[in-house]
């Protein structure tokens, strides 16, 4: 653990020969970078660089370590504009089994198709408080083990088809705090195991028809501070596991030939 330091630079080689290292934490320092050899450890299961000044992650060719332990990477509260992760793919299997990426807290614009395509084995992406404004179709198409996707405190406005496809496993997806201004039908319509969903804090006008097709296991949504919303007639079908919907109904300027009477 070298947090809360002043750690501007780490020269290549410094931690090459310690083989058994399991965590590395540089949390809190002055870093703008950090060199590959950082990854060398083949017990390595930890890589913490939060709330540091990174603007880059180095894009070095496949290290050839077979991450088998590492689960989490925190890049949190750094300056990063874009991503590249390849350095953290075993070069035999072009995979990596990291479960936990935090990259929230940084300057990413946008999330380009395949992002992150070799991290299939991905459980929790956090990427709250960027500056995303569009995300493009099937930009996480490959993490089909995702279970947690937080894209809340961003400038999304619009969402588009194909978005969320192959998200099979994704039980919690959070978009509060965004600009979306509606919500089409069958956006979330491969999203079979979502459990909780946060559309809070947008500016959503309406939501259409079947918008919520195929959300057989959806206990919680959050539509509440979306000052403009109007709940269209069957919107809400095939909720069926609905136990809260969240809104502020001061805010709710109709509900149209009442959208809730589908749900049991």
């Amino acid at each position: 653990y070298l947090n809360d330091n002043k750690i501007k630079y780490i020269e290549q080689g410094a931690f090459v020969y310690i083989s058994s290292l399991n965590i590395i934490s540089l949390e809190n320092n002055l870093l703008s970078t950090f060199t590959f050899d950082l990854f060398c450890s083949e017990q390595l299961k930890v890589a913490n660089f939060r709330n540091n000044l990174i603007e880059k992650v180095p894009d070095y060719q496949f290290v050839k370590k077979k991450f088998t332990d590492f689960h989490t990477l925190d890049l949190s509260f750094n300056k990063i504009p874009e991503i590249n992760l390849e350095i953290l793919i075993s070069d035999e299997s072009k995979q990596s089994n990291i479960k936990n990426i935090l990259l929230n807290n940084n300057k990413l614009k946008s999330i380009s198709k395949g992002f992150l395509s070799n991290f299939k084995m991905l459980t929790n992406l956090d990427l709250q408080c960027n500056q995303i404004a569009s995300i493009d179709p099937y930009s996480f198409f490959y993490l089909d083990m995702l279970k947690v996707l937080v894209l809340a405190n961003n400038s999304i406005s619009v969402l588009k088809e194909n978005t969320f496809d192959g998200l099979f496993q994704l039980e919690t997806l959070n978009l509060s705090f965004n600009a979306l201004e509606h919500i089409q039908s069958y956006l979330f319509v491969q999203l079979s195991s979502l459990m909780t969903l946060d559309l809070s804090y947008n500016k959503l006008k309406y939501i259409e028809v079947n918008s919520f097709q195929s959300q057989g296991q959806l206990n919680l949504l959050y539509l509440n501070k979306n000052i403009d919303l109007s709940i269209l007639n069957g919107s809400l079908f095939n909720l069926d596991s609905i136990k809260d919907i969240y809104v502020s109904f001061d805010y709710v300027i109709s509900n149209e030939n009442n959208a809730y009477n589908m749900l049991k």
